[in-house]
């Protein structure tokens, strides 16, 4: 057995026992509107492969076991279909995943530099109770290990590991840019910890949401009620180190930090700023991971990406 090179199936390819990394994939109902394949794609780093299923005993255990994030041994053979290469799946099997471990075929950040910045923002930008309530929650329920090689998201914004420490990050230095810019931040008692805080802890659910991009079976939840709900077991904690409108500001930026088109509408001015610092970074990263992967459309003026119902020039 070997890890399968994604770039070099080509059509005819025989696959013989070969180790792959399933991205994800979904079962679709074929042209007869009777029977299902199951339509997927491998993924390794930067390389990605689309496969399919026609056996139906294989359909079956693939639709009554998820096999999605899961490294596995396959046999099959590749073909090409409208100048694309697919995959034709005759036999699966998970592997240990001690010998293959996820993160072999898995985009990585450099999270050792990331985390070593991320720590001097707080030690530096954050006042004295709030690096204490910061360093006090993550220290008590063991967070740096899965916040330091959690995804942002399961497919882009950040899909790899140590994405969301990267996305937090990110975050963090536009919110400081906020902050000089907008002095009368400075005027509101306990705000820029507030902003900080927020933009640390928005996203933190995800690490209950999501095992390595992969959505766990509580993810219906959403990351926003599972980051609420760590905040909560602190709530005296942290009012006895700032106050109860503080407490209650800190939970409204979570609960309102996507925005109304995707969640709650904010109700506080940290959830809005928050909302719209999530949103710079989010969209911004977006259109270069576009870029990136060639993602782009021939229009009148040049090459466009496709972001929110608009064609952008590049």
């Amino acid at each position: 057995m070997s890890v399968l090179d994604l770039t070099t199936v080509k059509d005819g390819t025989n696959l013989v026992d070969c180790i792959v990394y399933i991205g994800s994939y979904k079962k679709m109902l074929k042209k007869d509107g009777k029977n299902y394949y199951i339509a997927g794609n491998f993924t390794n780093k930067e390389d990605s492969l689309s496969f399919k299923v026609w056996d139906a005993p294989i359909i079956e255990a693939m639709s009554q076991v998820d096999y999605s994030g899961c490294v596995v041994k396959i046999s099959g053979s590749a073909s090409s279909y409208m100048n694309a290469i697919d995959v034709k799946i005759t036999s699966i099997q998970q592997v240990d995943e001690t010998q293959y471990p996820k993160s072999l075929f898995l985009k990585s950040a450099d999270v050792p530099v990331l985390f070593k910045e991320f720590t001097e923002f707080i030690m530096t930008e954050l006042s004295p109770n709030a690096v204490k309530i910061v360093q006090g929650i993550f220290k008590s329920e063991n967070l740096f290990g899965r916040f330091k090689e959690e995804f942002a998201g399961s497919k882009m914004h950040d899909a790899q590991i140590g994405g969301l420490l990267n996305h937090t990050l990110k975050m963090l230095r536009i919110g400081r840019v906020v902050c000089q810019n907008e002095t009368r931040i400075e005027s509101i008692p306990n705000f820029k910890d507030l902003l900080y805080m927020g933009i640390i802890f928005h996203d933190i659910g995800k690490i209950y949401e999501m095992d390595l991009g992969v959505y766990t079976d509580i993810s219906f939840v959403t990351h926003r009620m599972l980051g609420i709900e760590l905040l909560v077991k602190y709530k005296a904690q942290i009012i006895q180190f700032f106050d109860e409108h503080f407490y209650y500001n800190l939970i409204s930026v979570l609960q309102g930090h996507h925005g109304k088109e995707w969640g709650d509408a904010p109700n506080s001015v940290g959830a809005f700023l928050v909302h719209l610092i999530d949103m710079v970074d989010s969209q911004t990263t977006g259109i270069f991971d576009k870029i990136e992967r060639n993602d782009v459309t021939q229009r009148a003026g040049g090459n466009s990406v496709y972001v929110d119902g608009l064609y952008l020039t590049i």
